[in-house]
């Protein structure tokens, strides 16, 4: 048989849980956030990087990698007209990629970033 102080206590236990799940989810997503804008500065980085080891002239273009942001997602992109014909090539010219292997390069240090921030949040940490 329950009281009325049992439902009492049960509601409020429920709305700290949910209270406590609404902070993580917060968290989570601010976590989620940054780990994206460090990935996307990573791969800006790494593709500069590359671009200027290139032959042919293409620190030029490495000056011209920016990172766009929607929300919380990133865009790596190279605002240069000679970028994509750089990075897939052309019937006359080979293919020098440049922001593929760098999103790749980032793609395993992106999880465990993620991991690590995700483990945090489980702890009690945010």
């Amino acid at each position: 048989m329950t009281t009325a102080s049992d439902g009492k206590r049960r509601t409020g236990d429920v709305a700290r849980l949910t209270a406590r799940l609404d902070h993580m989810r917060e968290a989570a997503l601010e976590q989620a956030a940054e780990a994206v804008a460090q990935t996307a500065a990573d791969v800006a980085g790494h593709a500069r990087r590359s671009l200027r080891r290139s032959p042919g002239g293409l620190p030029r273009l490495a000056d011209r990698m920016e990172i766009e942001a929607e929300g919380p997602a990133r865009r790596v992109t190279a605002r240069h007209p000679a970028a994509v014909y750089v990075e897939y090539g052309t019937r006359h010219r080979a293919a020098h990629p440049f922001l593929q292997p760098a999103a790749d390069a980032a793609r395993a240090p992106f999880r465990e970033r993620m991991m690590t921030r995700v483990r945090r949040l489980l702890r009690g940490g945010s």
